[in-house]
């Protein structure tokens, strides 16, 4: 693998994580405002076998783009964990550069796994 390829999936990772991270200075009981789209859980849906395995697997079979330029590449992307665990929904929110396709390889990626654990 590439010296350049290694930079570019360590940053990803990085960037994937920091959009999965929580938020330390939020309020321990900060208010929820509920719409009708909104259900309210006691247990966030997760994947099997937990978060960190879940970044070890992507990071390990992620299909990474070749890049000409060396940078900070990001993408966010939103997806639904359905009653059955399933994934679906999935929606590119942010890329950046859009041009390297890395928010299709996530979907791809996110598509081939398991099932989560849905929420209770």
């Amino acid at each position: 693998m590439s010296n350049m390829k290694k930079t570019f999936l360590v940053i990803f990772f990085l960037s994937f994580a920091f959009g999965f991270g929580q938020n330390s200075t939020a309020p321990k009981e900060a208010p929820i405002v509920a719409d009708s789209n909104t259900t309210l859980v006691e247990k966030k849906a997760e994947p099997i076998g937990g978060i960190k395995k879940f970044y070890t697997q992507l990071s390990s079979n992620m299909i990474v783009p070749e890049v000409e330029v060396a940078g900070v590449y990001r993408t966010k992307v939103k997806f639904v964990v359905n009653q059955d665990g399933s994934l679906s929904d999935f929606q590119i929110l942010e890329e950046t550069p859009s041009s390297v396709g890395l928010g299709q390889n996530v979907i791809r990626y996110l598509k081939s796994i398991e099932n989560w654990i849905p929420s209770e």
